[in-house]
């Protein structure tokens, strides 16, 4: 036989369910004028067996730090019930077509197709019309309007890859563009989109191009002549493995900036990578940037070019290699802040690692 304490609440008082099945056979523990269970004591009678130790630290349940613990936990339930809440309106919202269709009813709103217009520095233009016909039909009707029936090619300054499955235009619609921004998995849609490119765009100024290696996104696109023909090429490199030092090796880009990479390159990858130049003779005017987190890396490549290739020089920063015929290659690097890339200046990186061929005079 057990003594226990049983609580007995007002009338109409709200009990947590919890509670309320503890009070059915009492809480075994004494309880202070404010609520809070007490500290065990251990006061030792004639007859007591302790089967603990009676000189331990006394366990509080009434300090700040318990406190803001059951405020802390509270807050978690309280999100998650939020959430919770959240997509259970959703998912009753995803019902309600079933329920129309089943009573004959019509869903109680009025369908427009909006057209969104937005240019850089303006404010966006939102016009609705009508829901009287088909997406792409609509679609179409616009581009036929606004595209249909030139004679020449359609000059646009930046080409940003579609993501739509089907690209609705009239016939004979042809752009003649210079720069790709978005490029991902081109590969699949390759000659797709070359049909809509007219042939004097190539070779293209500059494209931006996305991959992720280990996943097998975007890594086809490097082969693709309209990408290795372009003369910038940027790179956004979203893997977790380092791939891409050895696909650059490879490629015959003039200018080649990386916006950023998930992994930090090491000192002797890029080592690697001077090397292959060295030994394929890369031509004037090849230029490479990579942004760096760490000045020890820079550093560490700075100091492996000049120990370990002939001819090399070194100054503050910066190495230098003859590669003969009055051709050398230099391998720098400069506070990001200072660098005239926007993209390099806004980004977390400290550094900008630069390697070019120049022609010495």
């Amino acid at each position: 036989m057990n003594d226990k304490i049983e609580f007995d609440f007002q009338p109409g008082e709200i009990i947590p369910k919890r509670v309320e099945n503890e009070n059915k056979l009492g809480v075994p523990y004494n309880l202070d004028q404010y609520g809070f269970q007490a500290p065990e004591t251990y006061i030792l009678e004639a007859g007591d067996v302790p089967l603990v130790d009676v000189n331990g630290e006394l366990l509080r349940l009434d300090t700040d730090l318990v406190e803001d613990i059951e405020k802390r936990i509270l807050r978690n339930y309280e999100s998650a019930l939020a959430l919770k809440n959240k997509q259970i309106a959703y998912h009753r919202h995803s019902l309600l077509p079933f329920h129309y269709r089943r009573h004959n009813l019509s869903p109680p709103y009025t369908c427009y197709i909006q057209l969104t217009v937005s240019s850089k520095g303006t404010k966006k233009q939102i016009q609705r019309y009508m829901y009287t016909k088909r997406l792409h039909e609509a679609a179409k009707q616009l581009n036929t309007i606004l595209f249909g029936g030139r004679q020449g090619v359609i000059q646009v300054r930046d080409f940003s890859m579609p993501w739509c499955s089907m690209l609705r235009l009239p016939v004979g619609f042809k752009i003649r563009v210079k720069c790709i921004e978005n490029v991902m998995d081109m590969s699949l849609r390759y000659n797709q989109i070359l049909s809509l490119i007219d042939s004097s765009s190539f070779p293209l100024n500059k494209v931006t191009i996305f991959a992720i290696f280990e996943a097998d996104i975007g890594v086809n696109d490097f082969h693709l002549p309209a990408i290795r023909s372009a003369k910038l090429l940027k790179i956004k490199d979203g893997s977790y493995q380092a791939d891409l030092p050895l696909l650059l090796r490879t490629l015959p880009n003039q200018t080649v900036i990386l916006i950023y990479s998930i992994i930090t390159f090491q000192a002797d990858e890029y080592f690697a990578l001077a090397r292959s130049w060295l030994n394929d003779k890369r031509p004037v005017g090849t230029c490479y940037f990579f942004p760096i987190l760490e000045e020890e890396i820079v550093r560490e490549l700075v100091r492996l070019i000049r120990t370990r290739m002939e001819n090399a020089k070194r100054t503050k920063r910066c190495v230098t290699v003859s590669m003969g015929h009055e051709n050398r290659l230099e391998v720098f690097y400069v506070p990001a802040k200072t660098h005239r890339n926007p993209e390099v200046r806004r980004s977390l990186y400290k550094w900008v690692l630069n390697m070019r061929v120049v022609r010495v005079r």
